[in-house]
């Protein structure tokens, strides 16, 4: 007697007159091809078939939707749980557990081995659907069929998770889309095939990332974003509004500015943490951006800063507190009496100095009549030495001294050609003073571009800068106040003691020492 048939032959036989209970468990993978069976039309087939071999299906079924079953899945199957669980603590309610078939169940060894375990234990037997067998565990021959499942199941996932690891490989080579669309795009599929093609701008939802990057490179808050957005009435596919969260993680994802990045979801065998993965492999992408590569660098570069601290006791709503100190203890300066015209800078760790907010502004900040410090150095010379990058491998950087390299050969030339005639002078004269003009404004913007872009936008041609300055956001005014006043800048603004009757000019310092261990201001 071959395997099959001694199988058959111990199938228990089922007395028309004894009606057996059943209970199902449910579970359908995520079905992208539309050619799975659904939890509903497992339980069709289930009820059906099960009655023709005297099962009566009662209870409520368990079911996970859309759920992985093998050792890939990232999300927990809550149903699964509860069955294990119900029969351990005999709460299923069933003689038998139906199954629409053996993968159903799980795509793990070890979890088909403890629910045959547990299922022996309670005396539960097994009905699969697809095979229209009914099987025992406590037999050693229907155990060995539910163990060959659990052995080719697991190996059927692990096929498919080879197959799906190299399509995400192929695709992200040649810059093609895969998975779902990041917000702001929709997908186009082939309509003979059912494959994605491409992205494409989703009107208006793509107005979200692009005023989220345009914000952010202009310095304005994620909080302030948020509120933003609430505002006008934009909401998640979810249709909930947008969170600081949610809105970190758009800022941080590559496809809005038409670049295809991959990233392995295991590394030598161990799982990957994709938003800690350094240097993932990026191409160009062949859907169209909605920022500009330029725009998402510097919002990346912005994000990476290892200086920009989020505080969470409150909306900032004054420039210099997270800026000036106490030169006595270091510690950060909060404002007192706010709302009133005598408000001051006290010091908020033990209260060492106390000194008048509209002083203290008007010294380091001032106005279009009387700047102070801080726009005073705005419309300097020495900004763009303190904040004058290295030069790069940039292909724009490259261009730009590549030029420079030219018109200062050209303005050796016209320098040191001997003329004959004040005609021949005159022309030289101009064509120098031409020279010189475009020498100087190449410098100028190769000198602005090593610039934050806070600082940029406050030096750049056109208005003037304390104008400017009072017209950006309150969040950029603070980042250009933490950039100016630094050690690396005009130095750290500490504000001393009073002693007999110092004038507020007196006693501020300022100190190029950095503080190895700062204390956060608060947003006051």
């Amino acid at each position: 007697m071959n395997t099959t048939a001694a199988i058959e032959a111990s199938q228990p036989r089922i007395s028309q007159h004894l009606t057996l209970t059943g209970r199902e468990y449910l579970r359908v993978s995520q079905d992208r091809s539309g050619q799975k069976r659904s939890v509903t039309e497992q339980h069709g087939e289930n009820k059906e078939i099960a009655a023709e071999h005297g099962i009566t299906i009662s209870g409520e079924p368990y079911t996970d939707n859309d759920l992985s079953a093998s050792r890939y899945a990232r999300k927990q199957r809550e149903d699964f749980g509860r069955l294990m669980n119900d029969l351990k603590s005999d709460l299923f309610g069933a003689q038998i557990l139906v199954l629409w078939e053996a993968s159903r169940g799980s795509r793990q060894m070890t979890e088909w081995v403890q629910l045959i375990e547990v299922c022996a234990e309670k005396r539960v037997r097994i009905f699969v659907t697809s095979h229209e067998r009914l099987y025992d565990p406590r037999n050693g021959r229907d155990r060995s069929v539910l163990y060959d499942e659990a052995n080719k199941g697991e190996y059927s996932s692990f096929e498919t998770s080879e197959r799906i690891k190299r399509t995400a490989r192929r695709l992200a080579r040649v810059g093609r889309p895969y998975g779902p669309a990041p917000y702001g795009f929709r997908p186009v599929y082939d309509q003979a095939t059912g494959d994605l093609v491409n992205w494409v701008e989703d009107r208006p939802a793509a107005r979200v990332p692009k005023i989220l990057f345009h914000a952010l490179v202009r310095g304005i808050s994620f909080k302030r974003i948020e509120r933003y957005l609430a505002k006008r009435g934009y909401l998640t596919h979810r249709g909930r509004p947008f969170t600081h969260q949610r809105l970190l993680g758009m800022a941080k994802t590559y496809a809005y500015a038409g670049l295809r990045v991959h990233i392995p979801n295991e590394i030598d065998g161990e799982p990957v943490r994709r938003r800690g993965v350094k240097n993932p492999q990026i191409t160009g992408a062949i859907w169209e951006p909605l920022v500009s590569p330029e725009v998402f660098w510097k919002v990346q570069k912005i994000l990476a800063d290892p200086a920009r601290r989020t505080y969470r006791h409150g909306r900032a709503v004054h420039v210099l507190t997270s800026v000036i100190r106490c030169d006595v203890c270091a510690g950060p300066l909060r404002v007192k009496r706010p709302d009133m015209p005598d408000a001051v800078y006290v010091c908020l760790r033990r209260q060492c100095v106390q000194i008048s907010k509209a002083a203290v502004d008007a010294v380091l900040i001032g106005d279009v009549h009387n700047p102070g410090a801080l726009l005073r150095y705005l419309a300097s010379d020495a900004i763009y030495r303190d904040f004058a990058a290295p030069p790069t491998d940039d292909a724009r950087d490259a261009r730009v001294r590549a030029q420079l390299a030219e018109l200062r050969a050209e303005k050796a030339v016209c320098e040191s050609t001997q003329t004959k005639t004040a005609a021949e002078a005159l022309m030289i004269a101009k064509t120098l003073d031409g020279i010189t003009a475009d020498i100087a404004a190449l410098e100028a913007r190769q000198q602005a571009a090593a610039m934050p872009s806070t600082i940029r936008s406050l030096v750049a041609p056109g208005q003037d800068i304390a104008e400017r300055w009072a017209r950006i956001e309150l969040t950029a005014r603070r980042e250009a106040a933490r950039l100016i006043f630094s050690p690396a800048a005009l130095g750290e603004v500490r504000i001393r003691r009073r002693e007999g009757k110092s004038g507020v000019l007196h006693r501020i310092s300022y100190t190029t020492t950095p503080d190895t261990n700062p204390e956060p201001a608060p947003p006051t």
